[in-house]
């Protein structure tokens, strides 16, 4: 279950996610968020990561605080992947329900719907747990669990063009 204050902190800074043409923009009712923004915006937001890594290489939230890796907020369903001074890429994580695009696309969603909401035009890899669809135009890559069929993250790059998340 989520700690309520990192939620709220959450919801906050994530209350709406406009993806731009070149950027991620996060629009909290008093400023603007993008892809770009420094870690220490990250941190001051959501505090210190549940995890912290890159590939096989594991750090300690709250002393690694400086690695270029992904940093984990499980509570909140959340990774920001942050190399030198900022944010390069965002994921909704397995279980984010409460992270939803506006035109209805969310993790849980059947492979079958989440192609059904962004169409064809993406590059299929397939792997032997999860199959990813990688959306450049949108800068979006999904991940399917093939055991399940269900959508389990959605990432969410800095070329991704403009979508509204609630």
């Amino acid at each position: 279950m989520a700690r309520p204050v990192r939620m709220k902190r959450a919801l906050l800074f994530v209350s709406t996610l406009l993806l731009a043409a070149v950027s991620c923009t996060f629009v909290p009712p008093d400023q603007t968020w993008y892809i770009g923004i420094s870690r220490q915006q990250v941190f001051d937001a959501l505090g210190d990561a549940d995890s912290i890594f890159y590939g096989s290489t594991t750090y300690t939230p709250g002393i690694d605080n400086n690695a270029d890796a992904y940093f984990v907020y499980k509570d909140v369903h959340l990774s920001f992947m942050i190399f030198g001074p900022s944010v390069k890429e965002i994921t909704i994580l397995s279980g984010g329900t409460e992270w939803g695009f506006d035109n209805g696309l969310q993790v849980g969603l059947t492979r079958s719907e989440a192609l059904t909401i962004l169409g064809g035009g993406y590059r299929y890899v397939p792997h032997a747990e999860k199959d990813f669809y990688e959306y450049s135009g949108y800068g979006i890559i999904l991940e399917v669990v093939n055991a399940t069929d269900l959508l389990s993250e959605i990432n969410i790059t800095s070329n991704a063009l403009h979508w509204d998340l609630q």
